[in-house]
């Protein structure tokens, strides 16, 4: 074990400083192999991405019709961006009842409320004409998760849970936790104190996980992710999902150098952790949602050697009936499998 593992920081490191030095902007499977990192871009069957090995089992298809939103009411983001002036003046009727039953209106405004009414919907035509023909794909990618993210977090009804536990999130299938949400469960004091639970925490000196405050450079950022809480034996797989500004369309078939960075900073903040240290394989899957209003799916692991990346092809998330919205949830919340260990247990 002592012997694998200093092999292993120090292919990280290496990997860490050629990465970051990298002036490329998109990386084909040979750029990435003459750089020591193994990449096969895989295909899809039978609604599953065809990873060898595999250590992400997706969930069940059509998680929408199993889990239908509680409240059907209820008001989610949208994928797509469709301006008509109908919507807007729903958008100026929404807010405007919000101010009376706020009490920010009274009595005497409503008497001018239609004519408010058309000149808040004028404003909300004239914002919504500036985001349709903006070129900001750092907003693209960004919307684009946090759309996935109100999908996760939405209400949701199980027909399998008493009505004591609902409500109910697509985020309960996960066997991993997210870190803000487990904070919230078991309180800060506790966190704080225990000191063995499994939790990539980054540190003084770590890698950062985004690039967004440096100058004439792509911002990108690992917005959270899911990890195994469970203090005396963790599974090392990791879960984390980026935005990029960044149009990876342009080359569909090869990974940007900020995708690549993510993963690789990830490796080097847990390299440096002892947590996982009998696992010979830490897994981590990266789902990534770029400025070209795409997204992707990428698994990558250490198999002793090198770093391995298998990664989707590029999809479409431009609009709600035809982007894989389903695949992409499916994943997210998968669950960990495949042997890790240095020795397997079972034998």
């Amino acid at each position: 074990m002592e012997s694998q593992r200093p092999s292993y920081c120090l292919e990280i490191r290496r990997l860490y400083r050629l990465i970051e030095s990298t002036s490329v902007e998109y990386l084909s499977v040979d750029h990435l192999r003459e750089l020591g990192i193994e990449a096969t871009q895989v295909d899809l069957a039978d609604g599953k991405l065809q990873f060898d090995p595999c250590f992400f089992q997706p969930q069940q298809h059509n998680l929408h019709e199993k889990y239908p939103l509680l409240d059907k009411t209820q008001k989610l983001r949208e994928l797509s961006f469709r301006l008509s002036w109908d919507r807007c003046l729903r958008q100026a009727a929404d807010e405007i009842a919000k101010w009376v039953r706020t009490g920010y209106w009274s009595a005497e405004d409503l008497k001018s409320g239609e004519e408010t009414l058309f000149k808040l919907a004028e404003n909300i035509f004239a914002w919504g004409q500036i985001v349709q023909h903006s070129d900001d794909v750092g907003t693209c990618s960004h919307e684009t998760l946090l759309y996935m993210e109100d999908l996760l977090g939405a209400e949701r009804v199980n027909l399998d849970l008493p009505l004591q536990d609902l409500p109910f999130y697509l985020s309960d299938l996960s066997p991993l936790t997210e870190g803000w949400r487990y904070v919230a469960e078991v309180g800060e004091e506790y966190v704080r104190n225990k000191l063995t639970m499994a939790r990539t925490k980054e540190r003084k000196g770590d890698p950062e996980l985004a690039n967004l405050y440096y100058p004439h450079k792509v911002r990108w950022r690992i917005e959270d992710r899911l990890e195994d809480f469970e203090p005396t034996d963790p599974k090392p797989h990791a879960i984390l999902w980026n935005w990029v500004e960044f149009a990876a369309g342009v080359a569909p078939q090869r990974l940007t150098i900020h995708e690549v960075q993510s993963i690789v900073r990830w490796f080097m903040i847990r390299a440096k952790r002892s947590t996982w240290r009998q696992h010979r394989i830490q897994p981590m899957l990266l789902v990534s949602y770029t400025g070209s209003k795409d997204g992707r799916i990428v698994q990558a692991y250490y198999d002793g050697k090198k770093l391995n990346l298998q990664f989707s092809a590029l999809f479409q998330m431009k609009d709600e009936k035809t982007a894989p919205t389903d695949l992409f949830l499916r994943y997210t919340i998968s669950n960990p499998i495949g042997h890790t260990l240095l020795v397997d247990k079972s034998s």
